[in-house]
């Protein structure tokens, strides 16, 4: 009896061995499991931590690129002013001229002054300065 309790004892020992073996075995494939999704999400984790860099360096170009052309547009825009005033005065400066050389036409038609100051929008000086300086180039 003391053979069989002592191989009884044996097999329990034995069939403990056995099971911490395998919860050992079983903990290492776990552990080892773990550590494998562990390198995974530290290498997407990594992959993830560059696109935000190269993100961030994108978006602080971007950032450069509308300074640059808000500054380009506002110079723009000065000069798109300045054309107009430009602009103004020519068309302003056409209209005067165009104005007396309808004027010249009309006095040497015969207008009198008045109607050239009816008819051109001239002063009443201007108009008999017109009308004389077209007697002086008619006489001889």
């Amino acid at each position: 009896m003391q053979a069989l309790t002592a191989l009884t004892e044996a097999g329990v020992q034995t069939s403990l061995f056995a099971a911490i073996a395998l919860g050992s075995l079983l903990s290492l494939g776990l552990l080892f499991g773990c550590l494998r999704k562990l390198r995974v999400q530290q290498r997407l984790f990594t992959e993830a931590a560059s696109r935000n860099a190269d993100l961030q360096a994108m978006v602080s170009a971007y950032g450069q690129s509308l300074i640059s052309m808000q500054t380009s547009l506002q110079e723009l825009e000065t000069q798109l002013k300045t054309f107009s005033e430009r602009h103004l005065e020519l068309q302003s400066q056409y209209a005067f001229a165009a104005t007396f050389e309808e004027a010249s036409r009309l006095v040497r038609d015969g207008s009198s002054a008045e109607s050239l100051v009816s008819s051109c929008g001239l002063s009443d000086a201007e108009a008999e300065l017109m009308v004389r300086l077209h007697q002086q180039e008619a006489r001889p």
